[in-house]
């Protein structure tokens, strides 16, 4: 985690100085080339005033334009540009002074590949998140370089197997995450071969709405997402699934594993075994319509 150093009290000289003499070194190792992660911490350590401030304004300026700010400026702001974004590839020149670790969201109608292109050039861009949006294979195609870049989602995208081309040589890439995209099974696979450190969370869309743990009988609800299929269907907490689509689920891990080949729209039945108020369970079946994902919880959503 990016880190600064304060000396503003509480030291005396000969703290402060064995202190300095650690950064001195750290600087060096640094610009070296010997240590690129302290050449990152020393980098943020070492911001001036006025880049403090051209990163506040850059952001407030965003905010003023629709976009929504949130997190520590100096370890981990998101940025998200959703449809209330009412800025142009103009304004989002901006990014380019945002220098402390960022997470971009772009779910806006309007965003294209110009504003991929301005998104590469976010020198401490770690996460890359895209809903909904018409952004190319091509475009994507412009992050393939990027040195921070540590995750990346597509969500209900249009992107084909050619976008994952683009993530094989980013070297700090640890997670991708591909809800609802026509990319197919075997582009996942090829990838996973060219880049096998990468996890690969791949699912073809549908959501049920559910979180969970193991139980011995299968998978104990312990919440339910508000309007999701889960609660239209009737799921509470405390019930327990058993089967799903006429599979039996062994554990929480199970049921999403069974979940991922569903599509959106499709209609599964769920079983699940229900306590009663006498203490006796009863077995309930439940036709589900599955749905697509929503933002929040695609990006929230850490199967890692």
């Amino acid at each position: 985690m990016p880190w600064r150093l304060d000396l503003v009290g509480g030291y005396d000289d000969g703290m402060k100085t064995s202190l300095f003499g650690l950064l001195a070194t750290s600087l060096a190792l640094a610009l070296s080339g010997a240590r690129p992660a302290i050449a990152q911490a020393v980098r943020l350590g070492s911001l001036t005033e006025d880049e403090r401030q051209q990163q506040q304004a850059a952001l407030s300026a965003l905010e003023m334009l629709g976009a929504k700010v949130s997190g520590n400026s100096w370890e981990r702001t998101t940025i998200e540009l959703r449809d209330e974004f009412r800025g142009d590839v103009r304004d989002l020149e901006q990014l380019r002074k945002v220098l402390g670790p960022s997470v971009l969201v772009l779910s806006n109608e309007r965003a294209s590949d110009d504003w991929i292109k301005l998104a590469s050039q976010v020198a401490n861009l770690r996460e890359l998140h895209l809903y909904k949006v018409r952004i190319t294979d091509e475009g994507l195609s412009q992050v393939a370089e990027h040195s921070k870049l540590e995750a990346v989602g597509l969500y209900h995208t249009r992107n084909s197997d050619r976008a994952l081309i683009a993530f094989e040589t980013l070297p700090q890439l640890k997670f991708v995450k591909l809800y609802g995209t026509p990319i197919t099974l075997g582009g996942v696979n090829r990838f996973r071969n060219q880049a096998p450190t990468v996890q690969v969370d791949y699912r073809r869309g549908a959501f049920l709405g559910v979180g969970g743990h193991d139980d011995p009988e299968g998978c104990r609800i312990a919440a339910v997402h508000h309007g999701s299929p889960a609660d239209k269907a009737g799921i509470v907490p405390g019930d327990i699934v058993t089967r799903f689509g006429g599979a039996p689920v062994r554990n929480f891990s199970g049921l999403t594993d069974l979940i991922a080949p569903h599509g959106h729209d499709e209609e599964v039945e769920v079983e699940i075994a229900r306590e009663e108020a006498t203490g006796n369970r009863r077995s309930v079946t439940l036709k589900v319509t599955l749905g697509a994902w929503e933002l929040g919880p695609a990006i929230s959503n850490l199967r890692r």
